[in-house]
């Protein structure tokens, strides 16, 4: 006979002060059936080996005792004591033969124990198979996939209630069990599956949507405002602006590693975003004499314009290569590996720009160079930001409507310009004779300004009020209307 339904016990108690003996409630054949395994919350399960760590009573319908050996893991509370008996069948019957009571009972009993436990009978920690409700109506499949088709899914529940695999993503959340949940839990399952970092609080995610920046956004700020790292306990101290008008500035990926990334990515490009854009420049042939690599620029619009426009950033840089930009090359003719090479020369008039290398002379024909506005010559994890003291923002998609720059974008992103004053003459007259204009009869009128005469010209030598419009102001430069504030880029993530 089978005295009991149960197929397993667990019992709990102080870690490292496991009990001696454990009572086994529930029946069994023979010993070899008995296992036992410890548990602890946030450890691996621990699976005990008769006769090592334990011992046990002989087989009985009534139960046992399980006794333990030695000295169990200290850091456990829980042992769960189960049985599993070996489904199969060590007996052999013969016609004719007399049946003797106790070895088929002893068959009974064993069918019923593999019963109890396939079934998963009263075991005390919730089973080992799923069940389904007798009322669930005729026609529903329990059956689950084969292996290749749940390999690496979710076990879940299709709108049929049927046993089915998908994506965890993909599984529907209930309402109620989403409405049940803290904030705190919500962060932790994301942060558990990798949708968000570690560390992450309701407090940095509500940082984050309140100071969202693109990244290479530029920022203007009231005050200055040093870069600092994100800190779990404070989120709301988190900057990763770059201050611009701390000089030129040398940054690299070890801290800043999304900006560098995106800098060094921006090409300098004739028309960006207008249709007529060229990132990649023409030169009709390259020349290497004396270790000086010189690039012959095609005499069309869009090099023309890089060219115009990065003379006119070498005067805004100082005027002075060192430090300065940089021109990517393609391999030259197996002389000369591709990379970025510090820009040595610039000529408008000869259309040439030139560089430092060490080889031989040679030459080549046609071939197509970039810009990158940030990159720095034997480097691929820095970048060179430059400073923007004393400069304003202009669009570089506003063409002037004047010539000589109705079909060109004298402003390329990426570069600077000085400042400049709109050219203009000043018209005069002395005792009522126009003069200056070209047309006049009048005697010529002569004067001195620096040791150089002019004639015919009216020497301006200080602005005064025209009467309407106030008196002039003037200065060391020509500005619009301006207020001070401090420059940031928005360079993603900063680490210190």
């Amino acid at each position: 006979m089978i005295a009991t339904t149960t197929t397993g016990q667990l019992y709990t108690f102080t870690p490292g002060s496991s009990p001696a003996t454990f009572a086994i409630p529930f029946g069994y054949q023979a010993m070899s059936e008995i296992f036992a395994t410890m548990q602890q919350t946030g450890l691996p399960n621990l699976q005990l080996t008769e006769g090592v760590d334990y011992s046990v009573t002989a087989g009985s319908p009534y139960g046992g005792t399980l006794t333990k050996i030695g000295t169990w893991d200290v850091r456990y509370g829980k042992v769960i004591i189960f049985r599993a008996t070996p489904q199969t069948n060590g007996e052999s019957m013969v016609n004719g033969g007399g049946i003797d009571a106790y070895r088929l009972e002893f068959m009974i009993d064993e069918l019923t124990q593999m019963i109890q436990e396939i079934s998963g009978g009263g075991f005390p920690t919730s089973g080992y198979v799923l069940t389904f409700p007798t009322s669930d109506p005729a026609g529903l499949s329990y059956q689950v996939p084969t292996q290749a088709g749940r390999a690496l899914q979710g076990f879940i529940f299709d709108a049929l209630g049927q046993p089915t695999v998908g994506l965890l993503s993909s599984a529907p959340i209930n309402s109620a069990w989403q409405a049940g949940l803290a904030q705190s839990q919500t962060i932790a399952l994301q942060i558990a599956f990798g949708l968000m970092p570690a560390g992450s609080t309701i407090d940095k995610m509500q940082s984050d949507r309140e100071n969202r920046h693109d990244l290479g956004e530029y920022v203007w700020m009231d005050d200055y405002k040093a870069p600092a790292q994100y800190n779990p306990a404070s989120p709301f101290s988190d900057w990763a602006g770059l201050y611009l008008e701390n000089g030129d500035q040398t940054i690299t990926t070890a801290h800043w590693p999304l900006g560098v990334p995106h800098l060094r990515s921006i090409p300098v490009a004739y028309q960006r975003g207008q249709g007529t854009e060229v990132t990649g420049f023409a030169s009709s042939g390259w020349a290497v004499a004396g270790n000086v690599v010189t690039i012959t620029f095609t005499n069309t619009t869009a090099e023309n314009a890089i060219l115009a426009a990065l003379s006119e950033e070498l005067l805004a840089h100082g005027n002075t290569y060192t430090g300065w930009r940089t021109i990517s090359v393609v391999n030259l003719g197996g002389s000369i590996p591709a990379g970025d090479y510090a820009i040595t020369g610039i000529s408008t008039i000869a259309r040439t720009i030139t560089f430092s290398y060490t080889t031989g002379n040679a030459s080549g024909g046609a071939t197509t160079v970039n810009f990158y506005a940030y990159r720095i010559t034997g480097s691929t994890t820095s970048a060179l930001v430059y400073k923007a003291q004393g400069r304003t923002l202009m669009s570089t998609g506003d063409l002037d409507e004047e010539t000589p720059y109705s079909q060109q974008n004298e402003i390329i992103i990426g570069l600077r310009k000085r400042s400049r004053f709109q050219g203009h003459l000043l018209n005069g007259s002395v005792s009522g004779i126009p003069v200056g204009t070209g047309g006049s009869t009048a005697a010529a009128l002569t004067y001195s300004v620096n040791s150089q005469t002019f004639q015919n010209h009216v020497a301006a030598t200080f602005l005064v009020t025209d009467l309407s419009n106030g008196t002039p102001r003037i200065g060391k430069t020509t500005d619009p209307k301006s207020m001070g504030a401090a420059l940031f880029i928005w360079l993603g993530r900063y680490l210190t």
